[in-house]
């Protein structure tokens, strides 16, 4: 089950994120604290098993299953601003 504030069931995007959130999270170098002030400011949620499986089918972090709701939090936003600023769109914890 998806947080109904930011996802519908199927864990499609339900809200649109700001251009400002896009640009500051897909910035170059270190977007930690700009990552982190936009989940504040957002009070963006994700369900935490259902992000897990999204971020697994990226093979990139090995520690998801320890990580802190904090840090995955994060790494979605993080990677939804980096596919919204490359290609456009996000549809949300969906491939």
């Amino acid at each position: 089950m998806t947080d109904l504030e930011w996802f519908y069931d199927n864990g499609e995007l339900k809200k649109e994120i700001p251009q400002d959130c896009i640009d500051d999270c897909s910035a170059v170098g270190d977007c930690s604290n700009a990552v982190a002030y936009w989940i504040k400011e957002l009070e963006f949620k994700v369900d935490r098993q259902t992000a897990i499986n999204y971020l697994d089918e990226f093979g990139a972090w090995e520690t998801l299953e320890s990580d802190t709701d904090q840090e995955i939090t994060e790494r979605v936003l993080w990677v939804a601003c980096g596919d919204i600023s490359e290609q456009g769109e996000w549809m949300g914890l969906v491939h």
